[in-house]
């Protein structure tokens, strides 16, 4: 087991939980198979437990991120980052808007979901979702 917080949710009264799929939210940090069924099971009463996941903002502490995107952390992608990757969210250090519609963030999105499933957490709960509101007006090309 991780972490503290798997005996926590396993005492949990709750039925359902929402957390994120690692306990620090890095790729060394995820919840194997074995702590998700740990936590999920409590006594006599089974939880479902729900993985979070932003899919209109990349984060700079998940396993996909590449420190080169934004080497000097100005919060403006480096010149190689991938072409979905925009601006950090300057409400919220270390998120970055994403071109949704791009195929290579979908891709990431998808590996994200395998992760979660491996896990063999109940569900999503998608954050972000009306990241169109940021590109209202924009046009997404069809790649």
């Amino acid at each position: 087991m991780q972490d503290i917080d798997i005996e926590r949710l396993n005492d949990s009264k709750y039925d359902l939980i929402i957390l994120d799929y690692s306990s620090d939210g890095s790729e060394t940090g995820e919840y194997s198979n074995a702590d998700v069924t740990y936590m999920k099971s409590s006594g006599d009463k089974e939880k479902l437990l729900i993985a979070y996941i932003s899919i209109g903002e990349a984060e700079n502490y998940r396993f996909y991120w590449n420190n080169s995107w934004d080497a000097n952390r100005d919060g403006i992608p480096d010149a190689d980052a991938p072409k979905w990757l925009d601006i950090e969210n300057p409400e919220w250090k270390g998120n970055y808007k994403v071109h949704y519609w791009d195929s290579g963030w979908q891709a990431i999105i998808y590996e994200y979901l395998d992760r979660i499933i491996d896990a063999g957490f109940d569900g999503i709960y998608m954050d972000i979702i009306y990241a169109h509101e940021y590109y209202e007006g924009v046009i997404p090309n069809s790649d």
